[in-house]
């Protein structure tokens, strides 16, 4: 992890059983979108989950059991483009800045 985040650990749990049917549905959307991010198309075995590089776009919020903490909340996966893993760090500055257009800007 790189930027103000550096050395946080995020964890993620999937839904794979459930008696709600839309919690499982969207439990294996979540696994799906994961293992598209770190370029694992069959899992036979969890290892081959664990350890990848990836980035995480995050969210934090209050805890609905508890308003007075906050949660931070995975809300998208994505691989880390080809060759940038010598320099996230600049990479991640480049991207902010393009995600930092302001209205004038917007073509619409």
């Amino acid at each position: 992890i790189e930027g103000s985040r550096k050395g946080y650990r995020i964890t993620q749990r999937f839904t794979n059983r459930n008696r709600n049917e839309d919690a499982v549905r969207i439990g294996h959307q979540q696994l799906s979108n994961y293992c598209r991010a770190i370029g694992v198309t069959k899992v036979t075995d969890t290892n081959q989950l664990c350890g990848k590089a990836l980035l995480v776009e995050v969210e934090s919020r209050k805890r609905r059991d508890d308003p007075t903490k906050m949660e931070v909340v995975i809300k998208k996966y994505s691989q880390i483009p080809q060759g940038v893993n010598n320099n996230l760090t600049a990479y991640l500055a480049e991207e902010a800045r393009k995600a930092e257009t302001t209205s004038e800007e917007i073509p619409f």
